[in-house]
């Protein structure tokens, strides 16, 4: 599949509403300070350039934090209605294709095998999954006139009785509009999905800013538009209220402490810098639920928690003097190398995963979340093993091409025409792209051995709307492209039906960065949060 770069026949948005610098000011104002008090917060690095006196301008300094609201689009940004709702009706089915090939074992490691050989990080995801949840079975097949032949596979059977076997998934499907209207899969993330918190209150600040300054926002909007709602934190809270409930309805009859005695593990980097998006969550299930949350690193993790009899995870809160039984352990890290600096946060990684808790992720739910798996997913008849075909269809009409770095035909179209294909590592976060002439470069010098550990893609080109982008209070107007999420959650057992506590579509999330710049996020200040207008 290659995509065809000619827009020209793709239906034109209408401009979005034209400001003059006056009242982008006004807005500006209002906008940053409907941030700040309502928690749109996060710690940015701030360069040496700007925190460096006289005395102290090394150019190599370390560079220092700054709280400030998060990088902003003052106004929503227009986006096809019909478009929208078909990737909200999807968003279900990709919960189910990742729960599912999670728990089919032998084709998931299988399909990684190459993977696992050059990438070590993944490597040792995949040996813990293996560990605690598979088991090599031994099958006998003998036929009515030959002799018995025993075959051994991998099966998702876990070895210990009390290892968890519901999962809690928070994953995000991310899409770009290729033109103006054919919304394409740039990944699906599997841990450590955020900014569900923030991306909720952006689009109460848009509605707060369209309805403030209805006379030039409102009235400039397309005929028959529409803000689209988005409860993205509610849901995230909902869901874990819901994980944590199934976990108690386990412990029903052995587990005699009440919820004072609980609380939802937040595994976390040290120095988070987006702390605010995961505080959001935190207090709201405190406030609603009367759940407790600790937050802890990996390394924490491996200093003060522990395996009690019954596999449940028990957790030392120094801060507070209480130990906790731990219903609920989600990942706001784990998901890049630098996560696990030594032994101890591995070790701390199987403890977790070994225990009753439900993981969100799980380290098969991480598996399939890797980029080649990605691929893998495009390939005829893998859909098919855990969903309908009516359903595949439907989630292989938002694919782009993706390739094998092994595929000759796709590396040399690629080596021809870099600025139409994206290379990509097994890494999640931004800042890991390749393209351009360093793709080029690197397709031609790459050695095989090397190649499973990247996956090329289709270049996705938007057309690219107006929008005015607010940084630590300076706006800039610019042509800038968007990135929408849909998060799909889910609490569950999908190859049991019975097992599936819940699985729906839960909000969305928007960032849109200027459309010169070709890689990086919200926490590195590239792009900017953002909520839409439905057209």
């Amino acid at each position: 599949m290659t995509l065809h770069h000619d827009s020209k026949s793709s239906p034109q948005f209408p401009s979005p509403p034209s400001l003059s610098p006056q009242q982008i000011a006004l807005i500006s104002e209002a906008a940053v300070q409907y941030a700040e008090t309502h928690g749109l917060l996060m710690n940015t690095k701030v360069p040496p350039s700007e925190h460096s006196t006289p005395k102290n301008s090394d150019p190599h300094a370390a560079q220092s934090q700054q709280l400030s609201h998060v990088p902003l689009v003052l106004t929503p940004t227009l986006f096809p209605s019909s478009e929208f709702h078909r990737l909200k009706s999807i968003a279900p089915l990709f919960s189910l294709v990742v729960d599912r090939m999670s728990r089919d074992a032998e084709f998931l490691l299988g399909e990684l095998k190459e993977v696992l050989k050059v990438d070590e990080f993944t490597r040792r995801i995949a040996d813990i999954y293996r560990e605690v949840y598979c088991t090599q079975v031994t099958d006998s097949d003998q036929d009515d006139n030959g002799p018995e032949t025993k075959k051994e596979h991998l099966e998702f059977l876990p070895p210990n009785k009390d290892t968890q076997l519901l999962a809690m998934g928070i994953h995000r499907s991310d899409y770009m509009l290729h033109g103006t209207s054919k919304p394409l899969q740039v990944e699906l993330n599997t841990i450590s999905s955020a900014f569900a918190a923030l991306s909720q209150i952006t689009q109460q600040l848009h509605t707060f800013v369209v309805n403030r300054f209805d006379r030039f926002i409102r009235e400039n909007l397309p005929k028959n538009s529409k803000l689209e709602v988005n409860n993205s934190k509610d849901e995230v809270v909902h869901l874990m209220k819901e994980a944590f409930e199934a976990w108690e309805e386990q412990k029903r009859e052995g587990n005699v402490l009440g919820r004072s005695h609980m609380a939802v593990l937040f595994i976390v980097q040290p120095g988070e810098g987006n702390f605010a998006d995961q505080k959001h969550i935190e207090f709201d299930l405190y406030e609603r639920y009367c759940m407790k949350c600790v937050r802890a690193s990996l390394g924490e993790i491996h200093e003060r928690a522990y395996l009690d009899e019954y596999h449940n995870l028990v957790y030392n809160d120094v801060h507070t003097g209480m130990e906790y039984l731990i219903p609920v352990a989600y990942y706001r890290a784990g998901y890049t190398p630098t996560d696990y600096p030594t032994q101890k946060q591995w070790e701390a990684r199987k403890r977790i995963e070994e225990s009753s808790a439900i993981k969100c992720p799980t380290t098969g739910y991480q598996l399939v979340g890797t980029k080649y798996i990605q691929y893998v997913m495009t390939r005829p008849g893998v859909l098919e093993r855990y969903i309908s075909k009516k359903e595949s269809d439907e989630l292989r009409s938002v694919f782009t091409g993706i390739y094998s770095m092994h595929d000759k035909e796709a590396v040399q179209r690629a080596i021809e025409n870099p600025h139409l294909f994206l290379g990509k590592p097994q890494r999640e976060g931004g800042g890991n792209l390749i393209y351009g002439e360093n793709l080029r470069t690197i397709l031609k010098e790459m050695p095989d051995e090397v190649r499973d550990g990247y996956i090329l893609m289709d270049r996705i080109v938007p057309s690219g709307q107006e929008n005015i982008f607010c940084r630590r209070k300076q706006t800039v107007v610019t042509t800038g492209v968007s990135e929408l999420g849909t998060y799909c959650l889910f609490v569950g057992d999908a190859s049991r039906d019975k097992d599936i506590v819940n699985n729906r579509y839960g909000g969305y999330l928007l960032r849109t960065k200027p459309k010169d710049v070709e890689d990086g996020g919200v926490a590195s200040g590239v792009a900017s949060m953002d909520s839409l207008v439905l057209v």
